[in-house]
């Protein structure tokens, strides 16, 4: 009970820590005399590739919000988008052509037509996260 683990990059909590918060908060309803101590850590290596697959889950979220014209939806209703396995490949192309970052042109100067795996490397390299982004994941 001393520490509630979250995924790495995330600050939503699984079923696990739910149920481990559960008890937290009934024993401090039970025992009014306890009190909590709450401090954050992110683990940089593995909370910054956690936070890059976020921020790419969330580019791709947005362009399907965008494609079913929700384009004035709260950025919080992000996390609520689905993207399922059949329509993976359209709004990872949507949003790799949408991406500020230098791609790969062919002869004449446009953009190449990448497979999935290139496209994904790309934008994941391409996503800066930054000491403060972990702070912030922390608190």
């Amino acid at each position: 009970m001393n520490q509630v683990e979250f995924a790495y990059g995330r600050a939503t909590l699984d079923e696990p820590s739910e149920e481990k918060m559960k008890k937290i908060s009934e024993a401090l309803i039970d025992r009014p005399s306890l009190s909590l101590d709450i401090s954050g850590y992110a683990e940089k290596e593995k909370d910054l590739d956690g936070l890059k697959l976020y921020h790419f889950e969330r580019k791709l979220k947005a362009q399907k919000l965008n494609d079913e014209g929700k384009k004035d939806a709260e950025s919080a209703s992000l996390d609520e988008v689905k993207i399922e396995q059949d329509e993976y490949l359209k709004y990872l192309t949507m949003a790799y052509k949408k991406a500020d970052f230098p791609k790969p042109r062919n002869i004449i100067g446009l953009v190449k037509d990448l497979p999935q795996e290139e496209m994904e490397t790309l934008m994941f390299t391409n996503i800066e996260v930054t000491d403060e982004d972990l702070r912030e994941l922390a608190r």
